[in-house]
């Protein structure tokens, strides 16, 4: 059997994503992105997105929308190219956000948890995943039919293995931001959670043949 061989790869790696809401609401209080790099046209690193609505921000003394990263231009791309234009994602304010330096410190068994701690001069992050309900592979052959790229107009074959939470949490030099996990049973039975762990992603840049 034929194998399907695209090219080129724009992104290998994983992308847990967070997104913490007022309970009963939904209104996004937190949200967290993490993108552990293991190629990519700008090398390996990680790179985290972290915003706070105006409250979380307050209390805790930091930046409504900032990113951290050990790889700098990396974490520009990562976001510029992708992260911006994930729905939810597009008005929170990256595009012109600061990118710190930092450390960063993983830690998983991804049958039941996951959690990267950001080390940087302005904070401790730390972000966890955990009550891992349910797992599945995805592929999607051009992601929301593009919309992607610096300018908005490229298209991308994703996949990648998703396990689904019940629980995220999102903590700044201890303490804890506000807001929890958006989880509900679909129609058809289906858990749904706004809190994930996608792991073996891969990005593939459709060319214009490729597309159509």
């Amino acid at each position: 059997m034929d194998a399907l061989r695209l090219k080129p790869i724009a992104f290998c790696g994983e992308n847990p994503v967070m997104e913490l809401y007022k309970p009963g609401t939904e209104i996004m209080t937190a949200a967290a992105s993490y993108w552990h790099s293991t190629y990519s046209p700008h090398g390996q690193g990680n790179a985290l997105l972290v915003y706070l609505d105006a409250a979380n921000a307050a209390a805790h003394g930091q930046p409504k929308a900032a990113i951290y990263a050990d790889n700098a231009p990396l974490a520009r791309y990562l976001t510029d190219t992708f992260n911006q234009h994930f729905d939810g994602w597009k008005d929170l304010g990256f595009k012109e956000a600061p990118i710190y330096q930092a450390r960063f410190f993983t830690d998983a068994d991804t049958r039941q948890f996951y959690r990267v701690a950001c080390h940087n001069q302005q904070a401790v992050i730390d972000v966890l995943w955990t009550d891992i309900r349910s797992s599945d592979f995805r592929s999607y052959s051009d992601l929301n039919d593009g919309g992607f790229g610096t300018a908005g107009d490229e298209h991308y074959h994703v996949s990648n293995a998703i396990f689904l939470c019940g629980q995220g949490h999102i903590s700044i030099n201890q303490r804890q931001a506000a807001g929890e996990a958006f989880t509900r049973t679909l129609p058809d039975e289906r858990f749904s959670s706004s809190v994930f762990v996608a792991l073996s992603e891969t990005w593939v840049k459709l060319e214009q043949s490729t597309k159509n």
